[in-house]
């Protein structure tokens, strides 16, 4: 997409707010980040971290495990890994992405604190670390001592995990995933889907992004939820499922080949009536037609 650099090379539709064709639209600017994939990086490969892998691929991250135990790091342990690593931790650590998201589940307390001098070097999306009070407490000691200050500390969640009752494997691995959907709806990033990255780069042809922009009320899905029509009829992601979705992929199909625009949906009003949909909320969609090449 090429972007002008002086007011009079841009089309008549960027040039700012059109209360005539958005009237019920306030003017303002839309900004996201947008990242392509979430990593996850399992420092251990114990039993706790057979679980945790499964559920991190469920919920479309790219699993990394590291252990220094060959018999811990198998492959065929972790099935759903990306990547398992038999390595020293601080040398796995080294060579792995910002911005991942860390379980830090290692035997003892000389691992956890390799791993964490590591981590804490770098920006993440989540850190968290099992372990007793007294394994804790002594890994936060080391880290101390390294250097790292308190703030930086408190931004480790450990003990691990939501407050669920959780005691077996598998019920310590569900409350980590949810403390990783917490921490995660929390922050203002967009994922761009797999299955949009592999549409728009080896797909040629006309298409449509259609993407939520603005939610109020108890619409299923926030901003940055975003969905690909291709000129085919398939579509890629979603915005929430349903008749509202149904709506904006029948007008995307309208679009191919023209300009962006927004809509408003309203789900608890006239609106509702004939989406067949009754939340009370409301979304605004950008239509942004692509032609990809």
């Amino acid at each position: 997409m090429a972007v002008a650099e002086t007011e009079g090379e841009f089309p008549d539709w960027a040039r700012g707010p059109q209360p005539e064709r958005f009237p019920s639209i306030a003017s303002g600017v839309f900004c996201e980040r947008i990242s392509s994939r979430r990593e996850l990086v399992i420092c251990g490969g114990g039993h706790i971290s057979k679980p945790v892998c499964a559920l991190g691929h469920m919920l479309g991250y790219a699993v990394t495990v590291i252990d220094d135990r060959p018999e811990f790091a198998a492959q065929e342990r972790f099935p759903e890994a990306e990547r398992v690593l038999c390595q020293p931790f601080a040398q796995a650590l080294a060579h792995l992405p910002a911005d991942a998201s860390y379980v830090i589940v290692t035997r003892g307390h000389k691992d956890d604190a390799a791993c964490l001098a590591r981590i804490l070097q770098v920006p993440f999306a989540y850190c968290g670390m099992i372990g007793s009070k007294t394994k804790v407490a002594s890994a936060m000691q080391r880290m101390r001592a390294l250097g790292y200050t308190q703030q930086q500390l408190d931004t480790v969640h450990s003990p691990i995990g939501l407050k669920i009752g959780a005691h077996t494997p598998e019920e310590i691995a569900v409350s980590i995933a949810a403390e990783l959907i917490e921490v995660n709806s929390m922050r203002e990033v967009s994922l761009l889907s797999a299955d949009i990255m592999q549409q728009l780069l080896y797909h040629p042809g006309r298409m449509v992004m259609v993407t939520i922009v603005r939610r109020e009320g108890s619409a299923p899905r926030g901003a940055g939820a975003r969905m690909l029509v291709a000129e085919d009829g398939n579509c890629y992601g979603t915005i929430g499922g349903g008749s509202v979705e149904h709506a904006a992929q029948q007008r995307a199909r309208d679009l191919f080949g023209g300009v962006p625009e927004l809509q408003e949906y309203e789900l608890g009003g006239g609106e509702a009536s004939h989406l067949g949909m009754v939340c009370g909320g409301n979304v605004t969609m950008l239509f942004t037609p692509i032609e990809a090449y």
